[in-house]
């Protein structure tokens, strides 16, 4: 399950995708163009190696803050603007400080100044950012164009797997069972409860965007929630007429409020 992020750039792979083009994009700008007197490489080996650790290591911080930083702090603020700004500025700053430290280093920390850090906020945030506004486009496009599949597979962990294949608009939501779980589904005017040994931990990473944490002991499915409440203590989901209602962690508030606001706003 993505949680909601916008898939975290769809977790996984396209986090790679764009970490490959902050290297490669930093690398040849510097390579090509050798914008900054003093980074100027000459075409010599030390200077080459001097703008690829800046390239590298700028991909570093990024897959760091996407995959570590980021889903914390989401889970906080919710999939909201101010959390796009707020994550940004962070990844930006990182950078800065990363490639400061690093440029110290290639000149033997004769430059550990305050102007110094200047200059080098300027020259990444130079580089760095269009990429980080056509990143901030691309993710907010991804957010509106997401497609819902029609049905979930889910797998068991047994030594024969067992596979359960339902329609996705009839899954409400899956509970923890211990070493199961449990996918409830509207049957009727009623609820039917599926048992399937495995893990919410590990099933979450699996389901499609829509499906969010809202407890640590069940997952929803947001295409069907009808009502959110939450107050200062966390909350319920309700799912219309049908006779369930689960509870809402106060840790998970924030992100499923917005979360469910756009679904909400995407199907209108």
């Amino acid at each position: 399950m993505q949680e909601l992020q916008p898939s975290q750039l769809r977790a996984g792979q396209n986090t790679w995708v764009v970490a490959t083009i902050i290297v490669l994009s930093s690398f040849l700008v510097l390579f090509l163009f050798q914008p900054f007197g003093e980074v100027r490489h000459n075409f010599a080996w030390r200077g080459i190696l001097r703008i690829a650790s800046y390239a590298v290591a700028s991909g570093g911080v990024f897959l760091l803050f996407q995959c570590l930083l980021f889903p914390r702090l989401q889970r906080r603020m919710g999939n909201t603007l101010l959390f796009s700004i707020l994550a940004y500025s962070m990844l930006m700053l990182s950078m800065v400080l990363v490639v400061f430290l690093l440029k110290n280093y290639w000149m033997e920390f004769t430059v550990l100044t305050l102007e110094e850090l200047a200059i080098v906020t300027f020259r990444v945030f130079s580089i760095g950012l269009v990429p980080a506004l056509l990143l901030f486009a691309l993710e907010y496009r991804a957010r509106e164009e997401v497609t819902m599949p029609d049905e979930l597979i889910l797998k068991s962990v047994d030594r024969n797997p067992v596979y359960l294949k339902l329609p996705l608009r009839d899954v409400l939501a899956i509970r923890s069972a211990e070493n199961y779980i449990t996918v409830v589904k509207q049957e009727g005017s009623g609820l039917k409860e599926i048992l399937l040994r495995n893990s919410l931990s590990r099933i979450e990473r699996e389901l499609p965007y829509g499906f969010v944490r809202v407890h640590r002991s069940h997952i929803v499915n947001l295409q069907r929630v009808s009502e959110v409440t939450s107050n200062t203590q966390g909350g319920l989901v309700r799912f219309g007429e049908l006779p369930l209602e689960l509870r809402i962690s106060r840790r998970y508030c924030a992100a499923l409020t917005s979360a469910w606001q756009r679904i909400k706003h995407a199907a209108a």
